[in-house]
């Protein structure tokens, strides 16, 4: 049994710390809070809303959530939140504001809460705000913020690190810069993808992410970007910007796919032809007189011949068939827009993932699609700057330093996918 193995093992079967079980007295919702771990003082969760969303599956998001914050921070524990209910009946929002409220104590005190699925984040601000709590972040920022250890020698190791508890005026200045977050404009012309329109940080910052990790991986595993030709599984406002800036690299896109059909350039999209198809609604639907159909382009798109494959569609995830044809084609790296990329059953490295990972470079979600997480531990921190330039920086210098760290523990181009999974589980067992 290799190292990952035993990690996974352990991991995998550990109990959460916390369940808290509502059942709305209204209605037939109910709802749970699966807190993973509460860690140095305080818990990070995402939020769902789905028919038919069970326990166990929150459990599996909390256990996924808290092993990508050991890259993006805050080093909190991981969390899920979810409402068993259908999101577009009518009576949605009074319930959702009903379970938040009996959540009320545990969301001041120790847990913070943002957007997971079928809900945004300005929804989640409403209704924690309506519930006289500052930010849906206050708990971090009340329970991680201020938190001391009781273990002298925890303490010793947190002062060490250049922590210490912030004082009343210093948590009140970290909620201010969290409330800016999705306001914070673009400043710089050469991350707006069309100067006629106003961009915000967090309109892009994903997907430069995604960019970014590839850029990384060529710098430090060696290589260029200029020139080779890119596949994107998934068109949407995070794949088009990744595709956007490495394109702005020099990079040729030679084909992409959704549910609804998709593009196959033989001589590669080049960065005006991906601005543009952007542009037509930020990258929200895939508009070409190219375009053919999906069941036409699926019968051949993973056999591409091109060196970055990037994945950002949680409806079309990558099958062993379709991971066997990418490896022949010549793919060198795959970066990912989406946490959950594979048909695999097992939650974290199943058999098309290991297939992959031992005959090409993966880089993992954790490391590649972490920019929005990141810029809200970025902000959380007394020295941040609210502004684009310091957040796209951070982020991307965050990014580097992971995939230094793992080029450290494997230099070889396979693997990394697994000894990154590997690396953040030696935090958590």
């Amino acid at each position: 049994m290799s190292v990952l193995d035993r990690r996974l093992s352990k991991y995998t079967v550990k109990r959460p710390e916390v369940v808290f079980e509502w059942k709305d007295r209204l209605s037939e919702a109910e709802g749970w809070l699966v807190i993973q771990s509460i860690k140095n003082g305080a818990a990070k969760s995402l939020t769902f809303v789905k028919k038919g969303l069970t326990k166990e599956i929150l459990e599996k998001q909390a256990k996924a959530l808290e092993v990508k914050l050991t890259i993006s921070g805050p080093p909190v524990g991981g969390a899920a939140l979810g409402l068993n209910f259908d999101r577009e009946d009518t009576r949605f929002l009074s319930i959702m504001n009903r379970f938040l409220k009996a959540l009320s104590p545990i969301l001041k005190n120790y847990c913070g809460v943002e957007a997971g699925e079928n809900i945004s984040n300005q929804e989640i601000e409403i209704q924690c705000n309506n519930l006289g709590l500052l930010h849906p972040w206050e708990g971090i920022v009340e329970g991680y913020l201020s938190y001391t250890p009781d273990n002298k020698f925890k303490s010793t190791i947190r002062a060490l690190q250049g922590f210490e508890p912030y004082n009343n005026e210093e948590k009140l200045g970290s909620i201010s810069r969290l409330q800016q977050r999705n306001n914070i404009l673009l400043s710089d012309d050469r991350f707006i993808p069309n100067e006629l329109q106003k961009f915000t940080v967090d309109e892009i910052i994903a997907g430069w992410g995604i960019a970014e990790s590839i850029r990384h991986y060529y710098m430090i595993y060696g290589g260029f970007i200029n020139n080779k030709f890119i596949v994107l599984q998934g068109w949407n406002p995070i794949s088009a910007i990744a595709a956007f800036f490495l394109c702005k690299y020099g990079a040729l896109v030679a084909g992409i796919i959704d549910q609804n059909g998709g593009i196959i350039s033989e001589k590669g999209m080049g960065f005006e032809e991906i601005k543009a198809l952007y542009n037509h609604d930020k990258g929200q639907t895939l508009e070409s007189s190219q375009k053919i159909s999906f069941e036409r382009l699926s019968k051949s798109f993973w056999d591409i011949p091109a060196e970055i494959f990037i994945h950002a569609d949680r409806h079309l995830r990558i099958s062993q068939n379709q991971a066997e044809r990418i490896v022949k084609s010549g793919i060198e790296v795959i970066s990912f827009g989406e946490d959950n990329p594979f048909e695999d059953t097992e939650d974290f490295f199943g058999e098309t993932a290991a297939y992959l990972d031992s005959g090409i470079s993966l880089i993992h979600p954790i490391i590649s699609n972490n920019g929005k997480e990141r810029m809200s531990a970025y902000l959380l921190k007394k020295e941040a700057q609210p502004n684009d330039m310091a957040i796209i920086k951070d982020v991307s210098e965050n990014i580097r330093l992971s995939i230094m760290r793992l080029h450290q523990f494997n230099p070889k181009r396979t693997g990394l996918f697994a000894k990154a999974l590997e690396l953040s589980l030696t935090d958590l067992v």
